[in-house]
């Protein structure tokens, strides 16, 4: 069962849990846990010893009202919880049961904080091996540089780790195209990365187009072999 995911909010990726899954979880009505956190945002819980101007700021950026759609199809208003939030609305659950899922909750949060963590890691390092391998595109080809020969390298190496080009890809998945890699995992980013590396090196070297993705699709089926020996 996934307890957090990621959501964009203000154009970052954190991870969230929502007012739904803590019901289900604590097996409390929807309506009381949206209550308990409401009472929270309008400072209504005398347990916290705040003021209501002291939780208005700490909990904006722990509480984001958002909508889903009911069984009838029909829109409801829900909380996504950042681990903030879910850690001072949980302050209210007891028992052995609540305590079995307050640490489950705080295990799957730190995990996703790692992914989250590692993915902005290998976008960093593959934006990086991207600038290099369009400048040694660059300086290969020279004048006869046209926009599609960088779209092509990039969906060569698409097609070799994703097994679709990047249009495919976004049309499968419905994202933009501008921000495909946002949307990969970071252990796809890091292969393309170290594919970029190695592509840059065959470019350099005067691999032809037809070249370079024979030597990569080999070189990335030899990674996939040994990754599974090793597993």
């Amino acid at each position: 069962m996934q307890l957090i995911s990621k959501h964009k909010i203000k154009g970052e990726n954190i991870p969230v849990t929502t007012s739904r899954k803590v019901a289900e979880i604590f097996e409390k009505r929807h309506a009381d846990v949206i209550r308990a956190i409401e009472n929270l945002i309008d400072g209504g819980d005398p347990n916290f010893g705040l003021s209501s101007n002291e939780l208005n700021i700490a909990l904006v950026k722990m509480f984001f009202i958002s909508q889903y759609k009911d069984k009838k199809g029909e829109t409801r208003k829900e909380y996504l919880l950042t681990q903030d939030g879910f850690t001072l609305l949980a302050m209210g659950f007891t028992g052995p049961k609540a305590l079995e899922f307050k640490l489950a909750y705080i295990k799957a949060f730190n995990e996703m904080k790692k992914e989250l963590e590692d993915f902005r890691f290998q976008r960093k390092i593959a934006k990086e091996g991207y600038k290099g391998l369009t400048g040694s595109l660059k300086d290969e080809l020279g004048d006869d540089a046209k926009i599609y020969h960088f779209s092509n390298e990039a969906d060569m190496l698409n097609k070799i780790v994703l097994g679709l080009t990047a249009k495919q890809y976004c049309d499968i998945h419905q994202v933009d195209r501008k921000c495909m890699r946002d949307h990969l995992s970071s252990k796809d980013l890091e292969v393309i990365s170290e594919l970029e590396k190695y592509d840059e090196f065959l470019i350099r070297r005067g691999f032809t187009y037809k070249q370079r993705e024979e030597e990569l699709s080999e070189y990335h089926l030899r990674r996939l072999r040994k990754t599974l020996e090793v597993a």
